[in-house]
């Protein structure tokens, strides 16, 4: 499995804050997942995440939105199966440990709105890109719509508070 960390043009105006949410995410994610399987969809403003972390593989995110990076990211890792990560939210130990609940597409939930955490396997990444493609003004959530609705792959979601 790869980690896809994307990181776009909205999270710039909390850039430091972002980058300490990064250190530490990135020692949770390196403890379970390995430095070989981290990735990072970045724009030009978070090259500093280069310099702090140069083992993380990056994807320029020419476009600066979370659709694009993520586009972008599964376009390179398409032969695996893909955790996407918003580089703006602050993982915990205990929601790593019980992600892989489904072998289905699912995405975790906050009050009803994408929390940050989605997971696409490997034999529907590319429905998940041509979702995508659809939905690059959208949000992560409509992209998960429109997999459901044009390719009839259904999705799982959890509510995040409830993990």
């Amino acid at each position: 499995m790869k980690v896809l960390l994307i990181f776009y043009e909205s999270l710039l105006q909390k850039k430091e804050e972002i980058l300490k949410i990064t250190e530490e995410n990135y020692k949770i994610l390196k403890k379970n997942f390995g430095i070989d399987n981290l990735y990072a969809a970045i724009t030009k403003d978070f090259i500093d995440i280069f310099f702090k972390f140069p083992e993380i593989c990056l994807i320029n995110n020419v476009k600066g939105s979370i659709n694009y990076g993520a586009y972008k990211g599964l376009r390179k890792l398409k032969g695996n199966d893909i955790l996407i990560i918003d580089g703006g939210i602050k993982l915990r130990e205990e929601i790593i440990k019980k992600l892989f609940v489904s072998v289905n597409p699912y995405m975790l939930l906050d009050r009803g709105n994408w929390s940050g955490i989605a997971f696409i396997p490997m034999r529907e990444v590319y429905y998940f890109i041509r979702s995508i493609e659809r939905n690059f003004n959208s949000s992560i959530t409509e992209a998960f719509k429109t997999l459901k609705n044009s390719y009839g792959i259904s999705f799982e979601t959890f509510d995040i508070n409830k993990i």
